[in-house]
């Protein structure tokens, strides 16, 4: 069987393709159009102009946290809307940075549909701009069909018009040299390819430095071992599930005797994190009301913020920092330690029947990520 296919899509979305065995020679292609038999793995490559690629700070620790919070990190260097493009990133070793790819999900989920009419599922996603050679002290382009693409770092690109190229480069000679390789007979400089343009790119493929930008909701599905290993290790883990919820039910029905005597305190922290300069609590219950009623707030207020108040002080990794009541809508300003605690928060929130909740916003800072939430009932 054969080892990879390369499904190169061009800017008026037709497609090339070309085949490799398991030792890296291309055994059939490029030709137009799609393959006719399956191989092991499918790697799409899309125009370099359709896939920002950019080096962000590490924003969070985990890649769990990455994902939820580099969108927000990368938002301004972002021209379209973050919400509607999809962030794939890597982390080529570095403690401090990683490496992104950002394309428009729609774009993405158009090329995958193509892909899947045609008979194939993709394994991996690239620019062409990852599929040019790497080099620390020089940057390298390619002049194919009136176009110019140039990698200028690990993760780091421009594609442009050749006219336009020429332009750009007039401002940056001084500080940018660059390695040009092309295909045309006519062109005396740079280095001529002695072979066909998606046979060189498959010679350069991306690591596991660079993003592959088929994770997150586009990850590919698995392979039959690895889905039938993953079955056998999720039941495992069902099992295990049952043991601990088996052992927390004995463990809350004895919590149970002092849930009037937490619920007390809980309503108790609320009011010092609402109200820092309460001086005394001897009722607070009608202290928040009367906190709440000096912003405009109502019973309403009240009996929201009860609701949230077991979910606001059962971590002391949260702390609260703003309240505002107004027209049915609580916004809460929270600081935790990470993206991924405030969003747990969310999704606890959104837990207690009737509430719906929103994070709003996520800035990281020197006391952790600053969120705001929206909290409101369902339908308000």
């Amino acid at each position: 069987m054969l080892d990879r296919h390369l499904i190169r899509w061009r800017a008026d979305g037709s497609t090339e393709w070309l085949s490799l065995g398991r030792d890296g020679a291309v055994i059939a292609g490029p030709q137009a159009g799609w393959p006719e038999r399956a191989a092991e793995r499918c790697i799409g490559i899309l125009p370099a102009d359709q896939v920002l690629l950019l080096e962000s700070p590490r924003v969070a620790k985990s890649s769990a946290q990455l994902a939820k919070a580099l969108p927000y990190a990368i938002e301004d260097a972002v021209v379209a809307p973050i919400e509607t493009q999809h962030v794939a990133f890597a982390e080529p070793g570095s403690a401090e940075s990683v490496s992104v790819a950002v394309v428009a999900r729609h774009q993405l989920q158009t090329i995958l549909d193509q892909a899947k009419q045609n008979g194939f599922a993709l394994d991996a996603m690239y620019s062409e701009a990852q599929c040019l050679p790497y080099r620390a002290e020089q940057s390298c382009g390619l002049l194919e069909a009136g176009r110019a693409t140039v990698r200028l770092g690990r993760c780091r690109a421009l594609s442009l018009e050749q006219s336009a190229m020429s332009s750009w480069l007039d401002h940056a000679a001084a500080t940018t040299t660059i390695h040009w390789f092309h295909a045309d007979a006519e062109r005396s400089d740079g280095e001529r390819l002695t072979r066909p343009v998606l046979a060189w790119m498959a010679a350069h493929l991306p690591g596991k430095d660079s993003p592959n930008l088929l994770q997150g909701r586009f990850a590919p599905p698995a392979r039959s071992a690895a889905w039938q290993a993953g079955w056998r290790w999720a039941a495992g883990v069902a099992a295990a599930a049952v043991l601990l919820a088996f052992g927390q039910l004995l463990i809350e029905r004895s919590m149970l005797k002092r849930h009037v005597e937490e619920r007390q305190a809980q309503m108790e922290q609320m009011l010092r994190q609402a109200v820092p300069d309460v001086q005394r609590i001897v009722d607070p219950v009608a202290q928040l009301r009367a906190a709440l009623g000096a912003q405009g707030g109502s019973n309403d207020a009240l009996a929201l913020l009860g609701r949230l108040a077991p979910l606001l002080v059962g971590s002391s990794a949260l702390q609260l920092e703003a309240l505002e009541y107004r027209g049915g809508v609580m916004e809460l300003t929270v600081f935790g330690p990470d993206v991924e605690t405030l969003d747990t928060l969310r999704e606890r929130i959104l837990t207690v029947p009737g509430l719906q909740a929103e994070l709003t916003a996520a800035t990281p800072g020197s006391r952790g990520v600053e969120a705001r939430l929206r909290i409101s009932e369902v339908g308000g």
